[in-house]
């Protein structure tokens, strides 16, 4: 008879947590991240705060607006615009032909599969085409651009004027320039 207050004190402290804030099954992630800011299934508009945002958009076409802070943006299926704004800023690119311009402050910037449109701006920035079509361009700083992809001929990367040290990773044939490093 002396079991059921453990007992019973162990049924109220699950019961607890699987009831707490923030602990509710199936919450929408982002690299790993809990999402602050989540798009429905349709065409969403999102606009972060000047602190750190994450954003899992839905399966529509879908813009976001990360403003300041070091943002996580990861876009769903659908043709997708992402603009990082202020902070060290990842985003994300889904199944679509996406735009995806990064902030001032160097972050990554992943294409996924569709044919991309990737803009790294100010700051030190790492820049993957994945699959498709892609055509991406480094900013002010020392970037790395990849456009490998098993797919010959079919992407453009531009490592940006006016620096130098922009290593550009491609097929063959791809179009490289203002690259001044090329990996082999």
């Amino acid at each position: 008879m002396k079991r059921y207050p453990a007992v019973l004190f162990a049924l109220s402290a699950v019961a607890a947590l699987a009831l707490a804030p923030g602990a509710q099954a199936g919450a929408r992630m982002c690299r790993g991240h809990e999402a602050t800011i989540v798009g429905g299934p349709g065409n969403n508009h999102k606009t972060g705060t000047p602190g750190r945002d994450v954003f899992s958009l839905g399966g529509g076409n879908d813009v976001a607006f990360g403003l300041g802070g070091d943002d996580i943006i990861c876009l769903g299926r659908g043709s997708d615009d992402a603009f990082g704004q202020r902070g060290a800023d990842q985003i994300n690119g889904g199944r679509g032909n996406d735009f995806r311009h990064k902030g001032e402050k160097g972050g990554g910037l992943n294409g996924g599969v569709g044919s991309d449109r990737i803009w790294g701006r100010k700051g030190s920035d790492t820049i993957f085409g994945w699959k498709g079509m892609d055509r991406m361009m480094g900013g002010g700083a020392d970037d790395f651009i990849d456009g490998f992809d098993n797919t010959n001929h079919n992407d453009y990367l531009n490592g940006g004027q006016h620096d130098e040290g922009d290593g550009c990773a491609a097929d063959p044939g791809d179009q490289r320039v203002n690259c001044e490093f090329v990996p082999s």
